[in-house]
């Protein structure tokens, strides 16, 4: 009888959480204690419907786990074939690399590749502010410096994407903008 008494576990883990105290009447099927297995652990992420499309089983998607401290690339294992008619979104789930500093409940992010697109992107300090307006000082075939208008959108890195104003390929004065004015003759615009 002592056999029954001794309670083995399919894998090995961390007993995370106990459901029966001592002197607790053990009926089949009723769980005794949860353990995790603390080798393997998974980052399940919600992915709107339109971008689930683009995601495929096996494909490395990067993860960041702020808590953990982890900023690395994760397996998508599993993508359910479901969508949740109220949200539109498909569950993913990735498997995470191994790593001592995991556990479960921990917050994560994973980047979904939407596509790529082509921008213009000039230095920040390119940019010259008068008032609410930004400019760049575009430099012509015959050298001179003409101010122009332009709109931006998103920082990243030191630079500034132009959203309008610009074409690919036009020369833009990058430094001692402050000391440009419209119309001046540029002596150098090699970088």
């Amino acid at each position: 009888m002592q056999g029954y008494a001794r309670i083995a576990a399919p894998i090995s883990g961390v007993v995370t959480t106990k459901h029966a105290e001592v002197g607790s009447l053990a009926a089949p099927g009723t769980p005794l204690l949860t353990v995790e297995d603390n080798r393997r652990y998974r980052l399940e992420t919600v992915v709107p419907e339109s971008q689930a499309a683009g995601i495929r089983r096996g494909q490395s998607l990067p993860v960041e786990i702020e808590a953990a401290g982890i900023s690395a690339p994760a397996t998508v294992s599993e993508i359910v074939p479901a969508t949740d008619p109220t949200t539109r979104t498909t569950l993913v789930r990735l498997d995470l690399p191994v790593s001592s500093r995991l556990r479960s409940g921990l917050f994560g992010r994973a980047r979904v590749p939407v596509g790529r697109r082509q921008a213009i992107r000039v230095a920040q300090g390119a940019i010259v502010e008068r008032g609410q307006l930004q400019g760049v000082y575009v430099v012509g075939q015959d050298n001179v410096a003409r101010f122009r208008l332009v709109r931006t959108g998103e920082s990243r890195q030191g630079t500034i994407e132009i959203l309008s104003g610009l074409t690919g390929g036009e020369q833009v004065v990058l430094r001692g903008t402050e000391r440009v004015t419209d119309g001046a003759r540029i002596e150098s615009v090699k970088q």
